[in-house]
């Protein structure tokens, strides 16, 4: 009885190892439905996916849309944005985002595109694209294949991501530390 218990653990324990081992951890998908760019917040709100700490993939259902974060704790996030995929078809997708948050008091809210920290300094918006656009050897600064921003949220404080590209269905990963 003892050796078949064992022996049946031991082949849990192998199988568990191997699903850990061999299945690929997913990211999120978050599908972000066609919203224009908007400043007044009860828009973005009502059309905004909730996005969370980690790595997920952004697939907007049209050219662009709202993504919205809302801080556990105050600190530095960075939001980094990259995998940049073009629909089929497409020769390329180029794009950027914003990280907006409410300013203004009272009736007089809105949302306000932040100057986010970035490696070459301060920027409104973070251009990304699914291709090198540096094809004369020079290191290209304002569209990459990766864009990483840094902005300071209190806790509880929500930031917007807007997100534009120039095809429709395109899909990139969003990463939030």
């Amino acid at each position: 009885m003892k050796k078949c218990l064992k022996g049946l653990m031991t082949l849990t324990f192998v199988f568990a190892l191997a699903a850990i081992l061999v299945l690929p951890s997913q990211a999120a998908t978050r599908k972000v439905k066609n919203q224009s760019f908007t400043s007044t917040i009860s828009t973005a709100k009502k059309k905004a996916v909730t996005a969370k700490k980690g790595t997920q993939t952004v697939k907007l259902l049209g050219s662009s849309g709202f993504l919205k974060f809302k801080a556990p704790k105050t600190k530095t996030y960075t939001f980094t944005g990259y995998g940049v995929k073009k629909p089929s078809g497409e020769y390329s997708s180029y794009g950027y985002f914003y990280l907006m948050t409410v300013s203004g008091s009272g009736r007089y809210k809105y949302l306000k595109i932040n100057n986010v920290k970035t490696k070459g300094g301060k920027n409104t918006a973070l251009f990304i694209n699914s291709y090198k656009n540096s094809t004369s050897g020079k290191k290209a600064t304002r569209s990459l294949k990766t864009r990483s921003g840094s902005i300071k949220l209190k806790k509880g404080q929500t930031v917007y991501i807007y997100s534009w590209f120039t095809s429709k269905k395109t899909s990139y990963k969003l990463k939030i530390k």
